[in-house]
């Protein structure tokens, strides 16, 4: 599965208002709350939050796109601050092993040295996920 060149790839996506940068569009909580529904964290999560330097969410939002989405990523996820100066990313695996070798693999280097230009700090850990039910009345 490949990015075309210059189109964010996320077949999740509904409308084109979902693409825009926090600051041009806001999106109303109904729609919100779909969207975040609809996350599926349940097995092996790669969380990363990066500081990014003011003002270069939209370069780094350019940047971050691999060539190729990963063998073993079952989903991926962008959330970003509504000043665009953070950005998390969740990524959930089929496997360890498949992200530990995405992490080592040449493509990762590739994007990890595209990003560094913009951002101040980051912080990623894994973790095994599931989703917690909440009881509704």
């Amino acid at each position: 599965m490949q990015f075309e060149a210059g189109r964010d790839y996320d077949p999740g996506l509904r409308d084109a208002t979902e693409m825009t940068h926090p600051s041009s569009t806001r999106v109303t909580a109904p729609t919100l709350s779909a969207r975040l529904h609809a996350m599926d964290l349940d097995g092996y999560v790669w969380i990363t939050t990066r500081k990014l330097k003011p003002g270069s969410h939209d370069e780094f939002s350019r940047s971050w796109r691999p060539r190729d989405f990963p063998q073993g990523m079952l989903r991926a996820y962008e959330l970003y601050s509504p000043d665009g100066n953070e950005v998390v990313g969740v990524s959930v695996w089929d496997s360890a092993e498949s992200r530990d070798a995405y992490r080592r693999s040449e493509v990762e280097s590739e994007r990890r040295s595209a990003m560094a230009p913009y951002v101040l700090e980051e912080v990623s850990g894994f973790y095994v996920g599931r989703e917690l039910k909440i009881p509704r009345d």
